[in-house]
């Protein structure tokens, strides 16, 4: 319901100044009729102020230029001003020379990021705003319902949602806070926060240094954290590390100590150790190198990559100074650099043959992670998905190759590349596409097979797209980006439409994974071997998930 405001009377400006409180001019001060006086002390008011119902307001330098909605609390605020909001900052993500820059805006998924920063410089994504520039067209700034703001330096051209807490901050500077009763958002001590829109449940805390960056829901940056020109997805937690012209996929981690992040693009459920450094530490001496790495992506300790660089989905990174840029095809392998023989190495299936309770966890654990309850940004978290069994497929095709030829371009080097288990690897990614057709058919089979066998017969192989941590078949992307939507809120109306779409061209390209199996040439008896078979894969493999599982827990009992 809106508010009726009302100018304060002569009473309550006596009491007012009493209480030792004082305006440049007190006409630009407006509350409610349930305002109380007595809840206000030792604070000086220099424009328009509008004060809503219960709001308590104690030693605050400056209150000059915001609506201070019902419930909210300000104490210790060294200065809460307005000039104007300013939300649509540049975010210059993937690379550090500017060519992939964003413009920000409050209602920014990880989507948006990703198409925006496909683009040409002039393409109207670029510059695409909320929609009717909701936000910009504001005159003041805006302390939301219960929110709370104390022991802070300075905040300025902000607008802070529901039941927030800005506490201990040392700057707080055009920032859009998204936050509700429900998940609220948490600045804390220390922090410098300028140019950022935070999404719904952050936690920004422990003199994190947050500029030009965008959140999604239920992010974390904290202790020392060091952050600029970024884009991080929903369900992400970075500390004590440095991040710059980064795009960054859901469910990212990064907190360990020393590790840097620079001109990359992670496409979602990528983990970085301890020590690595991911950055433009590149060969050449261009500045427009970056990395680009599939979902799954997991550097380990001290890991360091030469740029540009390319990385199939769930590829593990023994430790090591990899010195040369890598484009690196075959997923769910394991990438060691063999200082000793002078050799990369790389096992293809590297997941599936040894690492299946981990691959198994991933598909359960982040499902359980999201605890988000208004869910803006849509996200594919299973291992085997339409990406991740597109690339199988490829890497399938490349591997009947002659390692020469395999391993031809992975490294821009002279060395040896060296790929290890290259026909038990066959055999796993054969097993992990029967995984996925028995997960996503196998009901559509027992219920009539004859009705799938001519599904299988028509289904065409579809290119597919990991769109923000969204996954959509390339034809709907391209029609996004030939004929973009006049606002944000248009473009997510298409991205629901995409989700709701997305079991039924699930099947279909399940379909066509099936019928690859059968060579290009599906009929029932093959579809019977193929199921009997499949019955097998996945009791083997949960076999071995849990055997693996079982050794683990047994030599921490023994230590």
């Amino acid at each position: 319901m809106e508010n009726t405001w009302r100018a304060l009377s002569a009473q309550e400006i006596e009491q007012l100044e009493k209480q030792l409180n004082s305006a440049d001019d007190w006409n630009l001060v407006s509350v409610v009729d349930a305002f109380k006086v007595d809840c206000v002390h030792r604070t000086h008011f220099g424009g328009n102020v509008f004060i809503g119902a219960d709001v308590r307001i104690a030693n605050v330098g400056l209150l000059d230029g915001y609506r201070l909605e019902e419930g909210c609390r300000l104490q210790n605020v060294g200065e809460l001003s307005f000039t104007g909001y300013r939300f649509d900052f540049p975010v210059e993500v993937c690379n550090e020379d500017g060519s992939h820059t964003i413009t920000a805006c409050p209602d920014m998924t990880t989507t948006d990021a990703c198409l925006a920063a496909s683009v040409a410089a002039d393409h109207p994504l670029r510059f695409m705003r909320a929609s009717a520039a909701a936000y910009t067209a504001m005159t003041l700034g805006v302390v939301g319902r219960g929110t709370q703001i104390r022991n802070v330096q300075a905040v300025r051209d902000c607008y802070v949602g529901e039941n927030a807490v800005l506490s201990e901050c040392t700057l707080v500077e055009n920032v859009f806070v998204h936050s509700s009763a429900d998940e609220p958002t948490h600045l804390g001590a220390g922090v410098i926060v300028r140019n950022v829109v935070l999404g719904l449940q952050n936690v920004v805390d422990t003199h994190a240094i947050v500029r030009n960056v965008v959140t999604g829901s239920h992010v974390s940056l904290t202790d020392g954290l060091r952050i600029s020109h970024t884009v991080v997805g929903d369900n992400s937690h970075l500390a004590c590390c440095e991040v710059l012209h980064a795009l960054i996929y859901p469910f990212h981690e990064q907190h360990h100590n020393n590790s840097f992040l620079i001109a990359a693009k992670l496409q979602g459920q990528t983990n970085v150790a301890a020590g690595a450094t991911l950055g433009s530490n590149h060969n050449g001496r261009v500045n427009d190198c970056d990395l680009v790495a599939g979902r799954g992506f997991w550097p380990g300790l001290c890991v360091s990559v030469k740029f540009p660089s390319r990385f199939a989905s769930y590829t593990l990174m023994a430790k090591g100074d990899y010195p040369y840029e890598i484009n690196l095809k075959l997923p769910f392998c394991l990438l060691n650099n063999n200082v000793h023989d002078n050799v990369l190495e790389i096992m293809p299936a590297f997941w599936w043959m040894y690492n299946a309770f981990a691959l198994r966890r991933n598909a359960q654990k982040f499902v359980q992670r999201d605890h988000r309850k208004v869910v803006s940004q849509y996200i594919q978290t299973s291992p085997l998905a339409p990406d991740t069994v597109q690339e199988i497929m490829d890497a399938l095709n490349r591997m009947r190759l002659e390692d020469e030829a395999l391993t031809k371009g992975v490294e821009r080097s002279k060395r040896a590349v060296r790929i290890l288990k290259k026909t038990e690897a066959e055999a796993a990614y054969r097993e992990m596409l029967l995984y996925y057709v028995m997960n996503t058919l196998k009901e559509a089979y027992d219920r009539d097979p004859l009705h799938l066998l001519q599904m299988v017969k028509q289904a065409e192989r579809k290119a597919w797209a990991n769109v923000g941590g969204q996954l959509m078949l390339q034809t709907e992307v391209d029609k996004m980006l030939q004929q973009p939507s006049s606002d944000w809120k248009a473009m997510h109306e298409r991205y629901r439409e995409q989700w709701e779409r997305y079991e039924q061209d699930n099947l279909q390209n399940a379909c066509f994974v099936l019928k690859y199996l059968c060579d290009a040439k599906p009929d029932l008896e093959k579809l019977q071997m193929l199921f009997k078979e499949g019955v097998d894969v996945v009791a083997r493999f949960e076999a071995r998930a849990d055997a693996e599982r079982a050794r683990d827990l047994a030599a921490i009992t023994n230590m």
